[in-house]
């Protein structure tokens, strides 16, 4: 099992990198396996992920589980604090995705297009004020945001989705980015008529 779930945070972090959600060591990822989570170390780039680059902490104590030469994400708090906040949470990705990033400093709120945006992404995403990364402020709002919502808006920060797995976290994340986008464009489009 616990392998299993290795090569899908290794698969799920490459499909991340690859869609363009994050860039560098940007973004983190991590599952719940009973009363760990495994979590992306620090510095990782996702599109190099290997099985040997997750670490085991505890979810309550929050602390590394066994012996580990590497450094867990800073985000480690965020990540805990969402999987204490719902029991059907299993999955959650933080990735800085650009569409998104870019209309939440312009000031535009985020909003779904379509039924099965909303079936996916719920009826809103909820959207958390600028904390400092890895801080647990931070991880208190987000976690308090995703007891609701399946989808997080960070000022400045980018995109935390959850999910019971793999599939619908990562799923979550991209449907929302290709959501900001198709705004963004409506926006342009609408000003592009407007001034004609």
């Amino acid at each position: 099992m616990e392998k299993k779930i290795l090569r899908e945070l290794v698969m799920v972090s490459r499909q991340i990198a690859a869609a363009g959600l994050v860039v560098g060591s940007s973004g983190n990822i991590s599952c719940r396996h009973g009363p760990y989570m495994y979590i992306k170390r620090s510095g990782l780039w996702l599109e190099r992920a290997k099985i040997s680059d997750f670490i085991a902490m505890d979810i309550k104590t929050k602390t590394v589980a066994g012996k580990s030469s590497r450094r867990p994400s800073c985000e480690f708090p965020l990540h805990a604090a969402c999987y204490q906040a719902r029991e059907d949470i299993h999955w959650v990705v933080h990735t800085h995705p650009l569409y998104i990033t870019a209309l939440m400093q312009a000031g535009v709120r985020l909003r779904w297009q379509g039924f099965e945006a909303a079936m996916i992404l719920g009826d809103s995403p909820a959207e958390v004020a600028f904390f400092s990364p890895g801080s647990e402020a931070l991880a208190e709002q987000v976690a308090r945001a995703a007891a609701v919502h399946p989808v997080v808006c960070l000022q400045v920060h980018g995109l935390v989705t959850v999910g019971a797995g793999a599939a619908e976290a990562l799923h979550r994340s991209l449907l929302a980015e290709r959501m900001a986008q198709m705004q963004l464009l409506s926006l342009q489009a609408q000003r592009a008529i407007s001034s004609v």
